[in-house]
């Protein structure tokens, strides 16, 4: 009975030791899979937070400009002739005098 049962059993056990390692290849194929889709996501995110950093947008050609109270200017209509600003660009400040306004 031994003897007939041992190719037996190791052909059941060999079976399953093929399962087996067709799994652990799956997983290590997922695993893969799933660092390069979270890999691309964290690059897509890094680059999105880039566009947000105010010196990126600096880097970009635009000034960021404050009144003497240090609130950020956005329009004409929040700044006086005569009033002392600063610009700050992408390599430092400048500190500006308006002259004359304009609105749109």
């Amino acid at each position: 009975l031994a003897q007939r049962l041992g190719p037996a059993a190791r052909m059941g056990w060999g079976s399953h030791l093929q399962d087996w390692q067709q799994v652990q290849l799956a997983l290590s194929a997922a695993r893969g899979s799933a660092l390069r889709t979270q890999g691309g996501r964290l690059d897509r995110m890094d680059w999105q937070l880039k566009g947000l950093d105010p010196t990126e947008v600096l880097q970009r050609g635009y000034a960021w400009l404050t009144d003497s109270n240090g609130r950020t200017v956005t329009k004409v209509a929040q700044v006086q002739t005569g009033e002392q600003l600063k610009a700050t660009l992408s390599d430092g400040v400048v500190d500006l005098q308006v002259a004359d306004q304009a609105p749109n």
